[in-house]
């Protein structure tokens, strides 16, 4: 054997035989990261990103399932990673937000707006009721007071009320006050600081009530 070497690797008879036979190897490459299912999954940081427009139902999403005992290199359709996560219908629940705006320059145009509970401006207004329509004012001696009512819908005793006149109001007849006398009722008082009676007339007036908490 060690003559039959020598000969053919070209060493001496007398040294020590000691041959290292090459033998050709057939390696077959496997990523290290898929050679076993239960390691970590694979570095993903070079690959480039899919955009939200790519993104299908029918796309592969890769998962390492920590809870399984074998193969845990998974792979699951977007449509099954997301089942627990509707776009809509009823078994989606949508999270109330609360935040505290505040809201600075530019002023912004509102067309409705509506408030739940409250609107705090120092105080807290909770509602705001308003009505423009027409009022009988009576016959008032001079330096006398009289009074007439309009029916402003959802006020209440105690709501704070304002009331405008209009520029055809006569000379003379001053808005003493104007208060919820009942429900739904809004009663002004004018004084008359003419010289002279006043004539009954019916006027358009715009009663507001504000209820404050």
């Amino acid at each position: 054997m060690c003559k039959h070497a020598a000969l053919r690797y070209g060493v001496s008879q007398s040294e020590k035989c000691v041959v290292l036979l090459a033998f050709p190897l057939r390696v077959r490459t496997v990523p290290d990261a898929f050679a076993r299912q239960d390691q970590d999954m694979p570095d993903i940081a070079g690959l480039p990103e899919a955009l939200a427009i790519d993104i299908t139902d029918d796309d592969y999403i890769p998962l390492f399932d920590n809870g399984a005992a074998t193969n845990k290199s998974r792979k699951g359709t977007r449509a099954n990673v997301m089942a627990p996560y509707p776009k809509n219908g009823a078994a989606m629940t949508p999270t109330t937000l609360t935040a505290s705006v505040s809201v600075a320059a530019p002023a912004g145009a509102i067309d409705t707006l509506t408030v739940a509970t409250g609107l705090v401006m120092g105080a807290t207004l909770q509602k705001a009721l308003t009505i423009s329509g027409s009022i009988t004012v009576p016959v008032i001696s001079a330096g006398a007071e009289g009074s007439a009512t309009i029916t402003l819908t959802g006020a209440n005793v105690g709501d704070q009320v304002i009331v405008m006149m209009p520029d055809t109001f006569p000379a003379g007849l001053i808005v003493a006050r104007a208060v919820v006398s009942a429900p739904n009722t809004v009663k002004v008082y004018w004084w008359n600081a003419a010289g002279s009676p006043t004539t009954s007339a019916s006027f358009t007036i715009r009663a507001t009530a504000l209820r404050w908490a």
